[in-house]
């Protein structure tokens, strides 16, 4: 099976306050809405929109209904919709298992928001296609974002947990 490629883009001021969250976050994971444009062959991320993770474990996160509801208001009228979910990890940006489970029930695109094991940060996009999750190249601009090529370029994907 042919997949198209796609390309995400995220915007230098939605990386800064992503990368400012995370910071902030005592090692809890943070979550939120990507909003943007969906193109083509491209996804660009203009800025965000932080939700509260509702749940209390630090290594999982879960957006509330109400908070999906909200933020599809904030797009409504605009040029920009929600086009992927944001969350942090303390550890690698890869999906964890519950990660994956709802990016295979998903149509956006999910930006993890790690750290290597060397210390530098990473991020990664990954999109379901199929029922097969695939990692996405993305381009953000700060410098110290480690974003790497996966292997096979992909599509797209969603979900919020509640």
């Amino acid at each position: 099976m042919k997949h198209r490629s796609i390309h995400i883009g995220v915007a230098e001021g939605a990386v800064h306050a992503i990368r400012e969250l995370k910071a902030s976050s005592n090692g809890r994971e943070m979550c939120g809405f990507l909003l943007g444009r969906r193109g083509e062959s491209s996804i660009d991320v203009q800025t965000i929109r932080p939700a509260e993770n509702i749940y209390e474990a630090k290594e999982s996160f879960a957006i509330s209904e109400k908070e999906y509801a909200d933020a599809l208001e904030t797009c409504r009228g605009t040029a920009v919709q929600i086009v992927g979910i944001y969350h942090t990890h303390a550890d690698s940006a890869r999906p964890s298992e519950q990660d994956r489970r709802s990016i295979a029930l998903s149509s956006l695109v999910w930006l993890i928001a790690g750290q290597s094991g060397d210390g530098q940060q990473e991020w990664r996009c990954f999109l379901q296609d199929g029922g097969t999750i695939r990692e996405v190249p993305m381009t953000c601009e700060p410098t110290g974002v480690h974003a790497p090529a996966p292997a096979t370029p992909s599509l797209d994907l969603h979900i919020i947990r509640t």
